[in-house]
């Protein structure tokens, strides 16, 4: 529940889905408040209160060269890592012409219903999720009596999937299809 001890705001225009992509973002370079807006997708007066949100939290820190992650940051990047892979830009033409992201939800198919709860996570960033779980050996649609589906096989062997992981493709726009993959796999963990 580490990213749920966050306190937002309900006036603030950040989410938690924000406050994950940030910590991301920072695990891999310091970031000024401009490059941060425009990386994290969100106008300069949230950014901002997003940075000082991070700070009072001690996750973050200002530094010369931006904000950087403190050791508890780091904890909390290396935790959520555990558990949700780093989104990879990837085109699935079964599933979409335009990109997709692609991330792996570890260990996590038992929460999985019908994938209908992370569609209706992403679609409010307006992304069009697909949840699968590997199962077999195989990657199956959930409520779809075993429906397997065809041409995934590279995901498969990028993210060396193991029984029970969970695999989120969320198209869509380009700022919407991350922030409709993090949303539906917060879905699935207790970060």
């Amino acid at each position: 529940m580490l990213l749920k001890k966050i306190r937002i705001d309900r006036r603030s225009a950040y989410t938690f889905v924000d406050v994950f992509l940030a910590l991301r973002l920072l695990e891999k370079e310091p970031l000024g408040r401009f490059s941060f807006m425009k990386r994290v997708g969100l106008g300069e007066a949230t950014a901002k209160t997003l940075m000082k949100r991070l700070t009072a939290e001690g996750l973050a820190r200002t530094t010369t060269k931006g904000q950087v992650l403190t050791a508890k940051g780091e904890k909390t990047v290396n935790i959520i890592g555990r558990r949700i892979s780093q989104p990879v830009e990837m085109n699935i033409e079964s599933l979409d012409k335009q990109q997709s992201i692609v991330l792996v939800v570890k260990q996590s198919a038992k929460k999985v219903k019908m994938g209908i709860e992370q569609r209706d996570e992403g679609m409010k960033f307006g992304a069009r999720v697909a949840t699968l779980v590997f199962s077999g050996g195989r990657l199956l649609m959930p409520g779809c009596d075993g429906y397997e589906m065809e041409g995934l096989e590279k995901i498969c062997r990028l993210f060396s999937l193991r029984e029970k992981d969970t695999v989120i493709i969320s198209s869509g726009k380009k700022g919407s299809r991350e922030r409709g993959a993090v949303a539906a796999a917060l879905t699935l963990v207790d970060v």
